[in-house]
């Protein structure tokens, strides 16, 4: 990442995992570099699946939901990015 220090600077980037311990460290970093980062954190969709669901059709359900927002907004549940450091 520092051959370019502006290649970031106003992209989008979605980063899954953001949560987590090298996805956290990857978001910092893109953010102290200009990119509108977005984030995906499937941890409260897979607990309401289970308790909904249940069983082997709650990562099922997680992945159709995220499939079918994809679809109907791709540009996010938000709307349109802000380009503002959070």
């Amino acid at each position: 990442m520092d051959q370019h220090p502006e290649l970031w600077r106003g992209r989008r980037v979605l980063v899954t995992g953001c949560t987590g311990f090298l996805g956290s460290a990857v978001t910092r970093e893109l953010l102290t570099r200009g990119a509108v980062v977005a984030g995906l954190v499937l941890g409260l969709f897979q607990q309401a699946a289970n308790f909904m669901v249940g069983g082997v059709f709650s990562s099922v359900a997680v992945f159709a939901a995220f499939i079918l927002v994809l679809l109907a907004r791709p540009e996010g549940l938000a709307g349109v990015a802000l380009g503002r450091r959070v």
